[in-house]
């Protein structure tokens, strides 16, 4: 009677321990798994070759939910790892649980890679159990991309223009900038966002908070995964401020900075443009110069300009401007020869009126191909140390003269792409000197961008 007892008793615990154990896998494949890392393997923010790390040093911890474990002996976990060769997984790990506590150390550590688990409990007198349904996991190794620089293809700036023209491409610089997960091998990869900042007030602080988030079209990427070009959608894009946000596959990200931001604004508000090129003057009237230096063209000068546009208006744009002219005179005569600098600027206000024309893919953007500007302004001619060289090395006196000037003139610029043009200048100067009229045409052509 005793045995028969013993035998219900022993049948009932046997029942007991297993529909535990059925519960402690199952609660098991309801939740991720937690893979705990040695520092040996833990995150690296750098690139570094493949190298052994020492078995000592090396160590994770597999971790699953259970309840009721007092119910437990221990468990048995089988871990298979991805061979993409054979397309099959294969096991690796193959052990049992020292104790009924809900983890295993795996000494040493796996290697980045695609695995699975399942788990199976022994009961309370030693039997084993079914195995849970398999479970798989993924091991990364951690890189994390660093962003250092950016550029906005049609302008090389940080900022995009809605209006402008645009191909929505942005180059990004910097380290560990890989393929996004779409089209890599899902072990090692990138993910890009474009994050809308907004900037609310509290008090006299400004709060910075990440809003609506993109993720951008990958065209371009360099294979030492220090560049990477993306696409965005200017037309579903939001007028503001945003920052790039790079994160690696373990969850690691890029800084995020002021430098790593991008304006986007509908309309450009001011341009600022800076140019250089040729000119060759030619003296209109006054034969001073013609007398003692023998010509009214001088060939072998330069000129420079700057101009910024802060009123924008649909008459026209209207601005500040200032011009730089040098230009060096030298002639053999025949009793002696001559040679000095003349040195000119001038302050000008300006006039432009811009010439757009439309996308024919979107309506909204237009491109400005064409300025067409007039200028006048005020400044000074510095004629600088002219001097007649005689023979037996006899020179005159240095002649310095700094006059009074005015200026008018007209220019064209033609817009090879947003920012990059061409420009065809020509301006009329007149400066009264104490015993000359002095009237100069310049034309020149120069090269320059605008900001």
């Amino acid at each position: 009677m005793n045995f028969k007892k013993f035998c219900f008793v022993l049948a009932f615990l046997i029942f007991l321990t297993q529909s535990y154990a059925r519960k402690a896998q199952s609660k098991s494949q309801d939740n991720k798994t937690n893979l705990l890392s040695s520092p040996a393997v833990a995150r690296q923010d750098e690139m570094v070759p493949d190298e052994e790390t020492p078995v000592e040093d090396s160590w994770q911890i597999l971790e699953w939910e259970s309840e009721d474990n007092y119910l437990v002996l221990k468990f048995r976990i089988e871990i298979q790892q991805y061979n993409a060769r054979k397309n099959s997984y294969e096991t690796i790990i193959e052990e049992d649980t020292e104790s009924n506590a809900s983890f295993l150390k795996i000494n040493p550590a796996l290697k980045v890679g695609r695995y699975r688990y399942r788990i199976a409990a022994y009961n309370l007198v030693g039997i084993l159990d079914e195995y849970s349904d398999w479970c798989e996991f993924e091991i990364h190794r951690a890189y994390k991309p660093v962003v250092s620089s950016f550029d906005v293809d049609v302008n090389h700036s940080h900022t995009i223009y809605i209006e402008e023209i645009n191909n929505g491409l942005i180059t990004v610089h910097g380290r560990n900038l890989f393929l996004p997960e779409e089209q890599s091998d899902g072990i090692v990869f990138t993910r890009y966002t474009l994050n809308l900042i907004e900037t609310r007030k509290r008090g006299r602080k400004k709060v910075r908070t990440a809003g609506i988030s993109f993720n951008p079209e990958i065209i371009e990427h360099k294979d030492n995964n220090r560049e990477i070009t993306f696409r965005v959608d200017l037309e579903n894009m939001e007028v503001g401020e945003y920052t790039i946000v790079a994160t690696d596959a373990s969850g690691l990200h890029s800084d995020i900075s002021d430098s790593d931001s991008i304006n986007v604004r509908y309309k450009k508000p001011v341009d600022f443009n800076i140019s250089g090129g040729y000119m060759s003057p030619v003296v209109l009237f006054d034969g001073t110069l013609k007398e003692y230096v023998g010509s009214s063209t001088y060939p072998l000068s330069l000129m420079a300009k700057t101009t910024f546009i802060p009123v924008k208006r649909h008459i026209g744009y209207f601005g500040l401007g200032l011009e730089l002219f040098g230009t060096y005179m030298n002639s053999d005569m025949e009793v002696y020869t001559v040679d000095g600098t003349l040195v000119s600027g001038y302050v000008d206000f300006v006039y432009q009126y811009p010439i757009f024309i439309r996308s024919k893919v979107n309506s909204t953007q237009r491109r400005h191909i064409m300025s067409l500007e007039l200028h006048g302004g005020v400044g000074a001619e510095y004629f600088m140390n002219y001097v007649l060289h005689f023979p037996h090395n006899i020179d005159s006196k240095a002649l310095n003269s700094l006059d009074l000037g005015f200026n008018v003139g007209a220019a064209v610029q033609i817009f090879i792409t947003n920012r990059l043009y061409t420009e065809v200048n020509a301006d009329f100067c007149f400066s009264r000197a104490s015993d000359m009229n002095f009237g100069v045409v310049r034309p020149g052509a120069m090269i320059g961008w605008q900001f």
